[in-house]
């Protein structure tokens, strides 16, 4: 059971480290501070910037929100008061 309970943490350990391994030539080029705030992306450069992906996955999150909460919310009003009272009318 300890090995179970602390597995998920080593595991996302494990993933932290592979991804420093994997960005080491990138933070010699760069500070971590400067990364997500510049607007560049030029790999071939040494250029970096992640605030295009940050604020188009931002983008994304948001029209998600704006498509599945409506269906999301009619969804359960409909199984909590129309299912609920066709299924105690059946019986």
């Amino acid at each position: 059971m300890f090995v179970l309970a602390f597995l998920p943490g080593g595991v996302v350990l494990l993933m932290l480290l592979g991804l420093l391994g994997k960005a080491r030539a990138i933070l010699a080029l760069k500070s971590v501070s400067s990364l997500p705030l510049s607007s560049t992306w030029a790999p071939f450069k040494g250029e970096f910037g992640l605030w295009p992906f940050i604020v188009g996955t931002l983008w994304v999150t948001f029209v998600a929100l704006i498509l599945a909460a409506p269906v999301s919310l009619f969804t359960a009003v409909y199984l909590s008061e129309y299912c609920a009272a066709a299924g105690s009318a059946n019986s």
